[in-house]
């Protein structure tokens, strides 16, 4: 029974990520090939490519139900072999978002590569538009559930970063960042 469910899980991940590829053409790039398996979209998961956006999936890459990853127009996001997203993640991007090799993503993390500009108090801010940067979690690390990654930030390899954290910035040492803001709390 165990197999068959097997089989039918990964022939409809095929068939998902067939319909993803006739939908969004060379806007989506899938990493199949090798000894490991394709990537995993799960049926629940939201995926949405702008025009001028892409998506680069690589083998091994595993996207849990209830997820969302959302590319704005000329937007740019990786997720690199081997990468876990679990349930209730959202990986929104306006400009470039590289998720390492081997990284995991629990439950409910929030990557966000832009915020409001709110300069203007005469004007709403839905209405003055974003500033973006580039977000880079490195190869090996662990983000804990309710995590959130903000814009500008680089994480370095095996690196963890603790649940409910809020971090940002460029973080240079490997180690486990802590709280609001997050802060290192021991080297690795």
């Amino acid at each position: 029974m165990q197999k068959i469910k097997k089989v039918f899980k990964w022939s409809f991940n095929y068939i998902r990520l067939l319909l993803l590829k006739l939908e969004y053409g060379k806007r989506i790039k899938f990493g199949i090939n090798g000894l490991s398996h394709p990537p995993y979209i799960a049926w629940k998961a939201k995926i949405n490519v702008d025009k001028g956006a892409q998506l680069v999936l690589k083998n091994g890459s595993y996207i849990s139900s209830y997820c969302q990853i959302l590319l704005s127009k000329d937007a740019n996001v990786q997720i690199n072999n081997g990468v876990y997203i679990g349930e209730f993640s959202r990986v929104v991007c306006r400009n470039k978002i590289i998720l390492g090799k081997n990284s995991l993503l629990a439950n409910n993390v929030s990557i966000y590569d832009h915020d409001y500009c709110f300069g203007d108090l005469y004007k709403p801010i839905a209405d003055q538009g974003f500033i973006s940067g580039d977000i880079k979690v490195g190869d090996n690390c662990w983000l804990g559930t309710n995590v959130v990654v903000l814009r500008n930030t680089t994480i370095q390899k095996n690196s963890i970063v603790g649940a409910n954290a809020v971090i940002s910035g460029s973080n240079t040492v490997s180690g486990v960042y802590v709280g609001l803001p997050a802060k290192l709390k021991k080297k690795l």
